[in-house]
């Protein structure tokens, strides 16, 4: 019960900062949607908005639909505002909800798979450092589920892509590193650009895939043998590993 209502008091405050940081897209749009609270649902289980997230196993379910089953992929999840026509998932949740979510699961930001800037903001050839409690705390894994028939289909998501060279090979499994976006004038600017896992590393995103092949754009395609009809509801959870690999 003691940890439980801990988490609650968090959430708590966490819908107080959430309001907080919309205060300025509420200043300029009086149409602006306001943050939803945290509400929860069982035990463990709660909401925030449309993402749901368990507090006990550290998961996050994020519903979307499958966008593409036939161009090359650069993104996992994007929403309508992101990078539509190379995502393989669509979803409308805010990404600055999932930000909170993501805070609440104790997720820290690293900064590792990007070039630090100079002073004229130029990408240099040296990437950020991380500390070690960055890494253990950024680091999630990515799952795949359907409803088919009346039965639940579960993929890891790296066993839907396929290497383009026709090999039939699919995307090393690598940690999903979580890098936190950032605030761009009062706005989170994952919620501007809409862009939220991306493959090919990209600063503006919540999240990035750590793979050695994260910066080639030209090389994963949906698996379509295993990938229902364009449209499906699918719903990703991402597991946090707690590692530091």
């Amino acid at each position: 019960m003691n940890g439980s209502m801990n988490f609650l008091t968090r959430c708590v405050y966490a819908g107080a900062i959430s309001t907080l940081w919309y205060l300025p897209a509420l200043a300029e749009d009086s149409k602006a949607d306001t943050p939803p609270k945290v509400e929860q649902l069982s035990e463990s289980l709660y909401q925030m908005g449309k993402i749901q997230f368990n507090s006990a196993k550290k998961e996050i379910y994020i519903p979307c639909v499958l966008k593409h089953d036939k161009v090359i992929i650069e993104y996992v999840l994007t929403t309508e505002m992101g990078k539509v026509h190379e995502t393989l998932f669509l979803t409308d949740i805010k990404p600055f909800n999932l930000n909170v979510v993501l805070k609440l699961l104790s997720f820290q930001a690293s900064k590792e798979l990007f070039p630090v800037l100079d002073k004229n903001f130029v990408a240099t050839n040296k990437l950020h450092e991380a500390t070690e409690d960055e890494k253990r705390h950024s680091r999630f894994t990515v799952n795949v589920s359907w409803e088919s028939d009346g039965d639940t289909v579960n993929f890891p998501l790296e066993e839907l892509f396929l290497h383009t060279d026709g090999s039939g090979a699919t995307m090393p499994p690598a940690p999903w590193i979580y890098g936190g976006s950032y605030m761009h004038r009062g706005r989170f600017k994952a919620d501007i650009n809409g862009d939220i896992i991306a493959i090919l590393t990209d600063r503006t995103a919540m999240a990035n895939y750590s793979g050695e092949t994260r910066s080639d754009d030209t090389l994963w395609v949906p698996n379509k043998p295993l990938l229902p009809a364009v449209g499906t509801p699918i719903t990703l959870t991402l597991k946090k590993t707690e590692t530091n690999q």
